[in-house]
């Protein structure tokens, strides 16, 4: 929106709008299921809404700040189980990146616990 808020409304019709964000939003992203509305705050925080469907509209709840963000782009995307941020840099972009599965098992695979 150009006031720097989110909002939702019916498509296409766009009607039924209602206002998500609190103080400022960008880079909305919805959850797998629609329960929740994900977004960065003007001050970089994440920020969760969860959202009650009643038929036709929904009511936002109460919004809940998650973590502090990197101020370096819209990187995010929800997962099933939580979140893939991919944060960097400007200077590193176009760089690759891998996600490993599984992590504290590999680690335990490369670098096993010492005996005691």
């Amino acid at each position: 929106d150009r006031d720097g808020e989110i909002y939702i409304a019916r498509f296409p019709e766009m009607t039924n709008r209602v206002r998500i964000s609190v103080e400022g939003g960008r880079f909305p992203r919805w959850s797998q299921d629609g329960s929740e509305l994900f977004y960065t705050s003007k001050d970089n925080w994440m920020t969760s809404v969860p959202l009650e469907h009643q038929g036709n509209l929904i009511k936002p709840g109460q919004a809940t700040r998650l973590f502090k963000r990197s101020p370096f782009g819209p990187y995010f995307e929800v997962l099933e189980d939580g979140f893939l941020l991919r944060q960097y840099e400007p200077s590193i972009r176009g760089k690759e990146f891998h996600i490993v599965g599984d992590w504290f098992g590999e680690l335990s695979r490369i670098a096993p616990p010492e005996a005691p």
